[in-house]
């Protein structure tokens, strides 16, 4: 058993911000009398000290990667309007909804969101997490470079993780959801749509054209708006669905003046519900925005969760003949995809990064 005099969270700590002189360090080699092992460090560290003294082969590679993580809390946490207390995700989802008007194909594109508000401070699965197994380093290439790399392959890790949209209207459960639906396009042509939100409670329409009667006074929730009224005429016409002189329906009437007279009396599946908008929703793509901010995780214990980022090592209790496999980051290096400016602690590291990734 380690002698209860050493304090191995310092110990561990030393040998991380000065790898270097982690071979010579004379506590360390007489505690490995008594350890061979060395389970008394972290997987980096102790991987850290085996490349000093030249034994490679006894590092586990995957071991020490698997310990070291790229991490942004910047959506798990709370922020902003609601404070610190509960987390808050601003779910973008764009989502079509397919029609037909006079034999053409219609697709109608949908930018929306869900504003999630989590019960807790933390919201888990909204942590964006990328472990060293996965992040490529080059020995050639630039700080900046590599920052690049990092933050490409956490967004990589993300992107794969929302795959399907989560938010829908709610009171009540994990989160408490507010959903707004915006028509943004017409078979990719941009137009000024109406929005239709849904707190659960309370439902309504922003945007709608009041140039022609709408669906919506009686019973918001079967309410119904119908796109033909965003679309111009030019926009009719290059999409191909605008009649011209006699076979138009002329102005002062409950459509534009472009549509088709033959058509005017079945344009029913031309209003586009409420319910098909959210059902469609659901049937979206996530539209994940890159990470700016991050910190790399460093000095873990094999068998960390990064979504208990709350765990750590107790300082007052840091004897223990293993390393806590369950303890959290020894250090926090905070990395910014906008200034691309190494920290120093990591700056010292990448080198003993770059030898375990030619071990695999």
């Amino acid at each position: 058993m380690v002698d209860s005099s050493v304090d191995l969270l310092a110990l561990n700590r030393q040998i991380l911000l000065d790898p270097t002189a982690a071979g010579s360090n004379e506590l360390v080699a007489l505690l490995e009398l008594e350890q061979p092992g060395l389970e008394f460090l972290c997987p980096l560290a102790r991987a850290i000290y085996w490349l000093e003294t030249n034994r490679e082969g006894s590092i586990d590679v995957n071991g020490v990667l698997g310990s070291l993580w790229l991490i942004d809390e910047s959506e798990a946490r709370g922020t902003g309007e609601y404070g610190e207390d509960y987390a808050c995700v601003e779910e973008v989802v764009h989502h079509s909804i397919i029609t037909t008007l006079g034999g053409v194909e219609i697709d109608l594109g949908f930018e929306s969101s869900t504003t999630m508000v989590h019960y807790k401070e933390f919201w888990p699965a909204y942590l964006r997490t990328v472990s060293a197994h996965a992040i490529e380093l080059n020995s050639a290439a630039e700080h900046s470079s590599l920052i690049d790399q990092w933050f490409a392959e956490l967004d990589a890790e993300t992107k794969t993780s929302r795959k399907s949209p989560d938010g829908y209207p709610t009171d009540s459960g994990e989160f408490i959801g507010t959903c707004r639906y915006t028509l943004a396009s017409v078979n990719g042509l941009p137009i000024e749509g109406p929005t239709f939100s849904d707190t659960y409670h309370e439902q309504g329409w922003q945007g709608l054209n009041e140039d022609y009667p709408q669906r919506c006074d009686s019973d918001i929730e079967n309410s119904s708006f119908c796109w033909i009224h965003y679309l111009s005429r030019d926009q009719a016409e290059k999409i191909g669905i605008a009649a011209k002189g006699k076979l138009a329906l002329g102005p002062g009437k409950d459509y534009p003046e472009w549509v088709s007279k033959k058509l005017v009396d079945n344009l029913e599946d031309q209003w586009i519900d409420s319910d098909k908008i959210s059902g469609s929703y659901g049937n979206g793509t996530v539209i994940v925005e890159l990470s700016t901010d991050a910190y790399v995780a460093a000095g873990c214990g094999a068998e960390w969760d990064p979504s208990e980022p709350e765990s750590q090592v107790d300082p007052e209790v840091s004897h223990w003949d293993q390393y806590p496999g369950d303890a959290g980051p020894l250090l926090q290096i905070e990395i910014s995809r906008n200034t691309k400016q190494f920290p120093t602690e990591l700056e010292i590291l990448v080198p003993y990064l770059i030898k375990l990734r030619k071990l695999i």
